[in-house]
């Protein structure tokens, strides 16, 4: 998680220092991290692009993150697509698509294809909830809940579509109010803010993919804790209080207050940050 929030920090200073131009990060969405435990290397993602952590949890270098941002020769695309959008064939990482809730469309043809083989694999299938109201996504779900096909969608809900709220907006969590399945799948929620109770529910969810071989929908809410890119400007929609509020639902923080109260030294956890902090041997 840590690593995840400082290759955030060290792609803000290339922009700052006019090395690039374009960077999203994903602050505040780090205990995606927790999925990739519960997966094996026989399971595929197509991940949400804000799922940094889950991705570096699950082998991408920070290095693979910085090639993509300058547009190097060396990253996933060879500079041919925005960054933060990668890939590895070796680690079942399924290309990630600009337009995100296409993704979800190639997510459960994979799924499809391996729904049979002996080691039971699941597809994770990432994406943000303003992206849920596209078509692309109404078509997956509705496919993988027909064809009964192992796919774990997995929603991380900040409750922003860039500018625009999304509470109340969503198939899941409707003017009417919560729902608890959708076209056939069940709906699961968690706090991505307490990453110790999102591992519980998130082991629970990937088991009920993998055994009864059906799509879950699992809604993890998290706070944004930046704008939206760098060519944002988060507070013009949102004031000082509601900024602040969401600064309180970093996981990180809470994180370390429950490995410290489970008895790992706080001096441990400040070196660790430390060696995460030499950034010069990142870029």
């Amino acid at each position: 998680m840590m690593s995840a929030r400082w290759i955030d920090a060290v792609e803000e200073e290339l922009v700052q220092r006019g090395e690039a131009f374009f960077q999203l990060g994903g602050a505040g969405h780090e205990a995606s991290a927790v999925l990739a435990d519960h997966l094996g290397p026989h399971d595929w993602l197509q991940p949400h692009y804000r799922s940094r952590a889950l991705l570096v949890r699950r082998g991408i270098e920070p290095a693979r993150f910085f090639h993509g941002l300058l547009s190097t020769e060396q990253s996933d695309s060879a500079g041919r697509q925005m960054p933060a959008f990668l890939n590895d064939p070796a680690l079942n990482v399924l290309p990630m698509t600009v337009p995100t809730g296409n993704g979800l469309l190639h997510a459960v043809g994979v799924a499809r294809e391996v729904r049979e083989r002996p080691d039971a694999p699941i597809v994770v299938a990432g994406v943000g909830d303003g992206t849920t109201q596209q078509g692309e996504v109404m078509e997956a779900i509705g496919e993988a809940a027909r064809e009964g096909l192992p796919v774990l969608f997995w929603i991380e809900d900040n409750g922003y579509a860039i500018s625009t709220h999304t509470s109340g907006r969503t198939f899941y969590d409707s003017a009417m109010g919560p729902v608890d399945q959708f076209l056939g799948a069940p709906i699961v929620r968690a706090d991505g803010r307490d990453p110790i109770t999102l591992d519980a529910i998130t082991a629970r969810a990937v088991r009920d993919v993998r055994e009864a071989r059906r799509p879950v929908i699992m809604v993890v809410e998290v706070e944004r804790l930046t704008h939206h890119t760098n060519a944002d400007d988060e507070s013009v929609y949102r004031d000082d209080a509601e900024r602040a509020e969401a600064r309180e639902g970093d996981p990180i923080p809470a994180l370390r207050e429950h490995l410290v109260a489970d008895g790992v030294p706080a001096a441990d956890l400040v070196a660790l940050d430390a060696d995460l902090q030499i950034v010069d041997t990142w870029i």
